[in-house]
């Protein structure tokens, strides 16, 4: 008879467990500005998200910091709360090398890297060739990203270094400042996507001078390569958007959640939304392909992080 009792009470706690997850909002931490391309492009995704499983689904912005803002927040949210991290994946990858203090990483539960699309070297639109660049440069030195360790600063730093000449990195917390500032003449140069300053390229406010990819962005057939431009390679890095879970949310859970986000983002409304900005639609990462994308990158950032004695004290 007490055996049937504490089975009984153990089945109301977990449908008393499962009933107040699924009516518990779900809360995606994002180190992206609200009304950023990607930021857009996520909430897409929170919004299929919320259908499918029946539960709000929250965007909380929290830019700053190349990520480590959001990613910080996000730690500090109770280890048993409905809390997602979406972040850049290189960031992530990137800060146990970056801090002193170490980022416990571990705790990530990586599911679904989502978007991706090449990074451009951005000029003013009076830059029309190499040579107006370095002469540029030569009296304004500087570029800008949206934080240390971030895609476009490493970028900044390679590409300063092809040119042999010393600039100075400027972070930005609003990437629309970042980029009136580029268009302004305040800054030399920057590395960013298409989705992400599209509407200052089409009012010729900014332009592409190339592109930091191994070959030409079809959409771009005449924009070089950085190793057209300069005669040398460049690093072919590229921020995927990604979603993460924590650890102790439990496996279960995260891979019904990491099922349900996949099926959302596949969704029609998600893939004609996605492409209409810029993204690539087609690739996405997630399970163990997501896992090793992760490895890799860790390996690569570090490498140039420690090359560049990158540190946030």
């Amino acid at each position: 008879m007490f055996r049937k009792i504490m089975l009984s009470l153990i089945f109301v706690c977990a449908s008393a467990m499962a009933m107040a997850a699924s009516t518990q909002p779900i809360k995606i931490i994002t180190f992206l500005p609200a009304g950023s391309a990607p930021d857009s492009a996520l909430r897409k995704i929170a919004e299929q998200l919320s259908v499918k499983r029946n539960q709000p689904v929250i965007v909380d912005n929290r830019p700053g910091g190349g990520g480590l803002v959001a990613l910080q927040v996000f730690l500090n949210e109770p280890k048993n709360s409905l809390t997602l991290f979406q972040g850049d994946i290189a960031s992530v990858a990137v800060s146990p090398t970056l801090n002193e203090v170490q980022i416990p990483t571990d705790e990530l539960e990586p599911l679904l890297g989502f978007l991706r699309a090449n990074e451009f070297l951005i000029v003013n639109p009076k830059i029309k060739d190499l040579n107006d660049l370095k002469e540029l440069i030569k009296n304004k030195p500087s570029y800008g990203s949206w934080g240390v360790g971030s895609v476009p600063h490493l970028l900044g730093l390679e590409f300063s270094e092809q040119l042999g000449i010393n600039t100075t990195h400027v972070p930005y917390k609003e990437w629309n400042q970042w980029y009136i500032d580029l268009s302004n003449g305040e800054l030399g140069f920057s590395f960013s996507s298409f989705p992400s300053t599209n509407k200052f390229t089409k009012t010729g406010k900014l332009r592409y001078l190339a592109v930091a990819a191994p070959t030409r962005d079809p959409a771009f057939p005449d924009v070089p390569t950085i190793q057209e431009l300069t005669g040398k390679k460049i690093d072919s890095l590229q921020p995927w958007a990604t979603i993460f879970s924590r650890v102790t949310l439990g496996a279960e859970f995260n891979q019904q959640l990491a099922k349900d986000i996949v099926e959302s983002y596949k969704s029609v409304e998600v893939q004609e939304s996605i492409s209409a900005m810029g993204f690539n639609p087609a690739e996405f990462l997630y399970g163990d392909n997501l896992n090793k994308f992760l490895k890799s990158e860790w390996a690569l950032n570090k490498n140039l992080l420690t090359k560049f004695n990158i540190k946030i004290k």
